[in-house]
């Protein structure tokens, strides 16, 4: 099934970021924001999750308002429909690998055939299928990280966000990941928004290039499209 773009036009702030973002991710076209340090990017992120409200403008994804302070609406993190991948993993060392893929299901949740499928398929596409019962204590980093991103995915997301997803993966196991990634996404059909420093990922994703400068979003070569100025006396 089709999914819908996401539209995002806000002002938002947070200690010394200040963000101004104008921008459509298309359905089905990975967007990538490269960046400074301290450029907003994983701010930019938090807003879109939920994490952070923004202070004027609006969020909307298909015809659901996330977030606009006019319309008194805000939709909390557990009410939007968004996987989020974090670099730094974020699994639970507690629980198996399968149970950390599942983890985003809704406690109580019935899992039918197709939920069954899509959990096998993901614990396959990233090599994960001979470690289902594994502790994640055991686990190394890439594979760790292979866990964080199978798990976003697995809840069958509208959206999908990542914060340099292979950013803490040394250089050897990054390329693996980083095409299993490539791999899961194949048919998902709703925007993707990737913060990256690699311009690996960009080429792999095959992702629409953006770069985050003075908390505004200007489109690179190659994107093919141009974000305007969102002007926040009009909200």
């Amino acid at each position: 099934m089709s999914k819908s773009q996401l539209e995002m036009s806000f002002l938002a702030r947070r200690a010394q970021c200040n963000l101004n973002i104008d921008l459509v991710a298309p359905a089905g076209q990975p967007v990538a924001i490269t960046g400074a340090n301290g450029s907003g990017k994983s701010t930019l992120l938090a807003v879109l999750a939920g994490l952070i409200s923004i202070e004027s403008g609006s969020i909307r994804c298909g015809e659901r308002t996330w977030d606009s302070p006019r319309e008194d609406v805000f939709l909390r993190p557990q009410h939007r429909p968004v996987g989020l991948v974090f670099q730094d993993y974020r699994i639970f060392d507690w629980l198996t690998v399968e149970q950390n893929v599942a983890v985003g299901l809704k406690r109580g949740q019935r899992r039918d055939s197709a939920t069954v499928s899509r959990l096998g398929m993901l614990m396959e596409t990233f090599g994960l299928s001979d470690l289902a019962r594994q502790s994640a204590r055991t686990l190394s980093g890439g594979q760790r990280q292979r866990v964080a991103i199978a798990r976003a995915i697995a809840v069958a997301p509208d959206v999908l966000l990542l914060d340099e997803p292979f950013a803490a993966l040394d250089s050897s196991a990054r390329p693996a990941v980083r095409q299993a990634l490539v791999d899961s996404l194949v048919g998902f059909t709703g925007p993707v928004v990737v913060v990256t420093h690699d311009r690996d990922d960009v080429s792999a994703m095959s992702a629409l290039p953006y770069v985050l400068a003075d908390g505004r979003l200007q489109a690179t070569s190659g994107s093919g499209v141009g974000p305007t100025n969102y002007d926040p006396s009009v909200s």
